[in-house]
């Protein structure tokens, strides 16, 4: 920036006659997207501290080693945010990490960052590594002319990403690449695939449950001003009725979705399209033995009035519901979730068809 510059070009705040020396340090320390490499977090808030879905990107560059720790350290702190509706367009806790054209991308799941591409968790060490392209200052001296190579990508190497793998299917297919694999380069379109009509959400099955209640309501009501001789007030509960029916029958279709899941053999991933989500995939689709599921008990949280009309307290409410997850089994014994479902017997027939699916693709 100029010295007699009046805004800064970048972030548009406003400086004093003699540009903020101070507030240009910042920017280019921490916002600057050239260089080497650059982290671009979506899922928390500005300051790193809450998990809010939130699509705003936090763009940084180039940090120091104290820099890197203390953004790691703010991650898997990072508090979630209460109070979100089910169902709602959420952005999930993650960063990517582009150095070049490569990028690496990583997920925060209780306290815990997990590779994108392998599932499995990921040292502070290892991101250190991944996020610099050096070792720690504290461990590298000394130990550069020592360290071995790490294992090659390819199958029975001692690569993370493939260790313990052993390809059942398509053993010609190389393992996935993490790092040059996104959702944008799986060709979906063109794969082997299974649909199935599921719920969106746990709640989205009980939506209507309510608007048939009143529906049944309006229909007593009716008989029983024609019973009274009342055909006014018989007519109008008999349109009343009718209008809770369609609009029953119209928020249940609206509750649910169409599920894909496929494999993408040029990247050897399967991947899946969730109703209202984006693409999601896991990678070394050859090494997956079969589908499973795995049912758990989910506690959710929200705020509410309780008690009666006269007196209403403000407090927390815990619903319980139970989610059916779709996991993958690999040669190295590792489970690994693929899809998240809410009703049983839909479940269960994407279960069948998946592995169907997945026996067809042994040639």
């Amino acid at each position: 920036m100029n010295d007699d510059a009046n805004f800064c070009p970048k972030c548009g705040k406003a400086t004093t006659a003699k540009t903020d020396k101070s507030h240009t340090e910042e920017i280019t320390s921490e916002m600057h997207t050239e260089g080497d490499y650059r982290i671009s977090i979506q899922g928390f808030s500005k300051e790193l501290t809450e998990i809010n879905g939130s699509y705003d990107t936090v763009e940084m560059a180039n940090l120091n080693q104290e820099k890197i720790k203390e953004i790691i350290k703010k991650l898997k702190g990072a508090r979630q945010m209460h109070g979100q509706k089910e169902g709602a367009d959420l952005c999930p806790p993650v960063f990517n990490i582009f150095r070049g054209e490569e990028m690496s991308s990583f997920e925060i799941a209780g306290g815990k960052v997990i590779d994108s591409g392998s599932a499995k968790e990921v040292s502070e060490k290892e991101l250190f590594v991944i996020i610099s392209g050096k070792e720690p200052e504290t461990e590298a001296k000394g130990k550069r002319a020592n360290k071995k190579p790490s294992g090659a990508l390819e199958w029975g190497s001692d690569h993370k990403d493939v260790a313990g793998l052993i390809p059942v299917r398509k053993k010609d297919i190389a393992p996935t690449n993490r790092i040059k694999t996104e959702a944008a380069t799986i060709q979906y379109k063109n794969s082997p695939y299974i649909s199935e009509k599921v719920r969106k959400s746990a709640q989205s099955g009980k939506q209507h449950v309510d608007l048939i209640l009143f529906g049944v309501l309006a229909v007593i009501m009716m008989i029983g001003g024609f019973a009274a001789e009342e055909p006014g007030m018989g007519i109008i509960s008999f349109l009343v009725a009718v209008t809770l029916f369609i609009l029953a029958g119209y928020v249940k279709g609206k509750s649910k979705g169409i599920l894909f899941m496929g494999f993408d053999w040029t990247t050897n991933t399967v991947w899946t399209i969730f109703p209202g989500q984006k693409l999601t995939w896991l990678g070394n689709a050859n090494c997956i033995t079969r589908f499973s599921i795995e049912r758990q008990e989910i506690t959710s949280t929200r705020y509410g009035n309780v008690g009666s009309s006269s007196t209403k307290i403000y407090t927390t409410i815990r619903d319980k519901h139970s989610i059916y997850l779709i996991n993958a089994e690999k040669t190295d014994g590792s489970r690994v979730p693929v899809c998240k479902l809410y009703k049983d017997s839909e479940a269960a027939a994407v279960l069948n068809k998946i592995n169907a699916l997945l026996n067809q693709q042994n040639d």
